[in-house]
């Protein structure tokens, strides 16, 4: 064999992620943990692109041909699961399942539409983000115990910047005034049961709440004093701008699926002090 050609063929065979293990997630915050834990041995697909609506996703024909050749699929809870898991079985009939909520303390149910699910945004919890990371890497330990160290390894480096973020959460916070906020999409629940918070949510059962809704929150909103409401883009923020304006709470979007974990997390804690107050702010400094 000529020596160029054996050279091409090593070439082939060493580059990174040619031998991969497939693994899908629904969303873009798991895409990032995944990435964190599974390093270049890992190839890590996402389903609900920026923007998307996890309720009412449907995966593309491209990436369901990917799906055939994945090991791994990684859910959360998110609605469009429900409905297709079942079909992406069928696809391929080896591929297995982990589920993300699976030893995590879940909170109450989401209504969409006539389907009811258990909050599924567990991410927006550090500690219980943890419990995810530290799960999947002993799934991938499993499916590729040749790599099973450096996933673990790779898993408790996650953990102890998830321990040091739920460190500075809880500095941060500390001097709030006020404690209690209101949002569009219940997306904030597991954040506020960790740090002490109160979310009034602005949606009923998964659907706009009306004339006579619109009135009792902005009613509500008034005498909890709230100052801050949450939207989202993956929701119309009409009716949040509509209480801001009633009230004159600040409208603030953030966006807790985007793929930037540890930033937005970041972004939610100096929204939650500047809009809710900070006593003697000077004493809980920046890290």
């Amino acid at each position: 064999m000529p020596r160029f050609l054996l050279l091409f063929l090593l070439m082939l065979c060493t580059a990174p992620g040619a031998a991969a293990l497939e693994l899908f997630v629904s969303i873009l915050p798991q895409q990032f943990l995944a990435e964190q834990v599974g390093g270049r041995e890992v190839q890590v697909h996402v389903l609900v692109g920026p923007g998307q609506n996890p309720a009412t996703y449907e995966p593309t024909s491209r990436q369901l041909a990917l799906l055939e050749r994945a090991r791994l699929y990684w859910r959360i809870g998110v609605p469009f699961e429900t409905r297709w898991l079942p079909r992406l079985k069928r696809l391929n009939p080896h591929l297995r399942i982990l589920d993300a909520r699976e030893g995590v303390p879940l909170l109450g149910a989401h209504r969409h539409g006539a389907e009811v699910h258990a909050d599924p945004h567990i991410w927006m919890d550090p500690n219980r983000t943890i419990i995810m990371v530290r799960r999947l890497a002993e799934a991938l330990a499993r499916l590729d115990p040749d790599h099973a160290k450096a996933y673990r390894a790779r898993a408790e480096r996650l953990v102890s910047r998830l321990e040091a973020l739920d460190g500075r959460i809880r500095e941060r916070l500390a001097c709030l005034e006020s404690r209690t906020f209101m949002a569009f999409h219940p997306a904030w629940s597991y954040f506020a049961e960790a740090y002490g918070l109160k979310q009034l949510v602005i949606e009923q059962e998964g659907k706009r709440p009306g004339a006579r809704g619109l009135t009792r929150l902005i009613e509500q909103a008034r005498r909890d004093g709230v100052r801050l409401i949450l939207a989202q883009i993956q929701f119309s923020d009409a009716d949040a701008r509509a209480l801001a304006s009633a009230t004159g709470a600040a409208l603030v979007h953030l966006d807790p699926l985007s793929a930037d974990y540890f930033g937005m997390m970041e972004r939610l804690v100096e929204t939650l002090r500047e809009h809710l107050g900070c006593r003697n702010p000077s004493s809980a400094s920046k890290t």
